[in-house]
Order: structure tokens, then sequence, then C-alpha cells
């Protein structure tokens, strides 16, 4: 997908738990700074989480911390950045889809010591090998879209807070799993009976 980067890094683990997200400043964006109150949605299965608005302003700053659980890096994180409107829609400025594998560190760390680095998002990466900062690159919805800048996010992956956030993670991947499993059977049934169409959603009721 537009906008996702290649990170130097090893990325073949494969880790489930949960995932501290760090939104933690964008630049360059597109629009008039004294219209532009910039902030960050980020959407992971069914989970959606939003920062606060930066008034005023094509490089905000919002070093905010997002929890994500019970996830894989098997999942894919969108990232989308919008300016709030009061009188109006709010305003697309770009989004990028990054799959978590990309997030994986190269040592997993226990949820004992990710506890105290909540709070320091903003450290540098150099600081802390388990913690990975990137600056990624804002893509578009569709063609005729302009949209420039970058936004900057950390990732850490602590270990389940419990038995109940494992089961989560096995819910969803089945969930997952029953989705695509019914949408080639409605894609089957679509080629071989053309004048009957079938939704998924009918087949899982």
């Amino acid at each position: 997908p537009v906008g996702v980067p290649q990170l130097s890094r090893s990325v073949t683990s494969v880790r489930n738990g949960n995932l501290l997200v760090g939104v933690l400043e964008a630049r360059g964006l597109k629009g008039n700074p004294d219209r532009c109150h910039p902030y960050v949605v980020l959407e992971c299965n069914d989970d959606t989480h939003r920062t606060r608005a930066v008034r005023k302003s094509l490089h905000p700053k919002w070093d905010e911390t997002v929890e994500l659980d019970a996830v894989s890096s098997s999942f894919t994180l969108k990232v989308t950045v919008y300016s709030s409107d009061r009188i109006s829609a709010d305003t697309f400025l770009g989004e990028v889809h990054i799959h978590l594998a990309e997030t994986v560190p190269v040592t997993p760390r226990t949820s004992a010591n990710a506890s105290a680095a909540v709070g320091r998002v903003g450290d540098s990466a150099i600081e802390d090998v388990q913690r990975i900062q990137h600056w990624y690159t804002l893509g578009r919805r569709r063609a005729k879209e302009q949209v420039s800048g970058e936004v900057k996010l950390s990732f850490e992956w602590v270990s389940f807070r419990g038995v109940l956030d494992e089961l989560k993670l096995r819910h969803r991947a089945l969930e997952a799993d029953l989705q695509l499993k019914l949408e080639l059977l409605a894609l089957f049934k679509e080629r071989t009976c053309p004048s009957k169409p079938l939704d998924p959603q009918a087949l899982r009721e």
C-alpha cells in the first residue's frame, strides 16, 4: 500500500500480545496552517482510537500513547490523519497502512519491563532497542486527492495482560478465518449461479 516503508531491521518474528502505539508527531502536512487542526485515527480490526486535535499546525505534536490489546503481528494498522472542522466535514490529510509484522523487535519485551516505558514514547529509539520509531509517508485514498507529509509513530510489544486478552485474540483469529471462508463460498456460489449472488453475512446467519 502507499506510504508503507521498508524497515531495515528483521521483521520475520511473529508476535501475539498487546501493542503500545505512540502517536508522536507529523510534518509537511498539506493545508493552510491557520485552518489546519490535525488529529490521528488508529484502526486495527474492531479497535478505533483517536488523538486530540492540535490547533493551527502543519507540524503537530501529539505525544500520545494508545494500547491495542490482543493483537497479532499478522494484523494491519490503518493510520489516518484528519483536520478537525467545527462547521463542515473534517478534512482528510492522508493515511498509511502498516503491517504489524514490521513493528516486531528482535528481542521481545515483557510486560514488567514495558510498564515503566509507557510514558516515554518520545524518547530516542537508540536508547531502547525494544521500541521502534519511524516516519511513515502519508498516502491518498483516491487518485484525485492531493496529500503530503509524514507521521511519526513508535511501537512497543508487551505480553498479554491476562488470559482474557489471549482468548480475545483467538476469537478474532477465528472470526477472520470464518469471514474469509464465507467470502470464498459466496464467490463460488456467485460464479456457479450468477443469477443469485450470495451475501457472506447471509451465509453466516
